[in-house]
């Protein structure tokens, strides 16, 4: 059971008619968008005035309808081409977002695993797609290899990601998506070789600095590590996860009263930081155990 709360359709400059209706386990239809005109610059999150309850077993449905004829007014194309779905504006789409509260936490975490699961096949679909349509683009391939790393299917992740950086060797992302497809593998060294090209290529970013750490640390290559996490707190300060991990770093080494600094700081960032609040915790017990012997 869940209360509808907003809705958010989103087409490009060829959608005519969009209508979305919710039937409950009645049979009743719930009426929940109606747009006759569709226009580009309507898109946007439209709140009902009341939520609308919707009950378990509640079907919703949407139906778009484009036209690409030359009597439409809002076609970019003259004479009217061949459009399909993809991400630019002179491209199609058809998407309607629904703002849900379930009525129970255990409903809610359903929901948005449900939702992750979903969005997530989708977008490997697309993804596959704009390969298809464009094989020798770096920014397809690296995509694909991204949603392939979240769907834990590392292999195959390896497969566009290599061919990614082949095609755009200076790709800051396709090189640390690499990286840590190479990492999941167990592949340490070339992914530390990897981290290495984009902290090359990409000298002022901090979290690749905070990647290269970690795989160092996988290597046991501590002292390593911790020269790359100051350099990314030189960068930036405010990164907390450098400062727990240097935290950490700096324990491996046997040095826990310096660590304790850097867990601190990471907690002034980020107060709800529960490693590094174990991670002090723990660094402050070894400390006065120490002391006590």
């Amino acid at each position: 059971d869940v209360d509808l709360l907003s809705i958010y359709p989103h087409a490009h400059y060829l959608a005519k008619v969009m209508k979305a209706v919710a039937t409950l386990p009645s049979g009743a239809e719930i009426d929940l968008l109606l747009i006759n005109r569709w226009d580009f610059k309507w898109q946007d999150q439209y709140r009902y005035a009341q939520p609308i309850a919707l009950p378990q077993g509640t079907t919703i449905r949407m139906q778009y309808s484009y036209d690409n004829s030359a009597g439409n007014p809002r076609n970019p194309n003259h004479p009217p081409r061949r459009v399909q779905y993809g991400p630019e504006s002179t491209d199609e789409m058809g998407d309607l977002w629904l703002q849900f509260v379930a009525r129970s936490p255990a409903d809610t975490e359903r929901l948005a695993a449900s939702y992750r699961e979903h969005e997530l096949r989708k977008d490997i679909i697309a993804a596959e797609r704009f390969v298809g349509r464009a094989p020798t683009e770096a920014r397809w391939r690296n995509l694909l290899g991204a949603r392939y790393l979240q769907a834990e299917r590392t292999d195959e992740a390896l497969v566009q990601l290599n061919e990614a950086v082949r095609l755009a060797p200076r790709s800051v992302e396709a090189r640390f998506n690499l990286a840590r497809a190479l990492q999941l593998q167990g592949n340490l060294t070339d992914a530390v070789r990897q981290f290495r090209e984009a902290a090359r290529i990409a000298p002022r970013d901090d979290t690749i600095l905070v990647a290269l750490a970690n795989a160092l640390q996988d290597q046991d290559r501590t002292e390593e590590a911790e020269t790359e996490l100051r350099r990314a707190i030189a960068l930036n300060p405010n990164a907390a996860d450098a400062h727990n991990n240097l935290g950490v770093a700096l324990g491996m080494l046997g040095r826990l009263e310096e660590a304790v600094e850097p867990f601190r700081r990471a907690l002034q960032i980020r107060p709800d930081y529960p490693d590094a609040e174990r991670n002090l915790a723990a660094a402050l017990q070894a400390i006065g155990s120490s002391s006590r012997r």
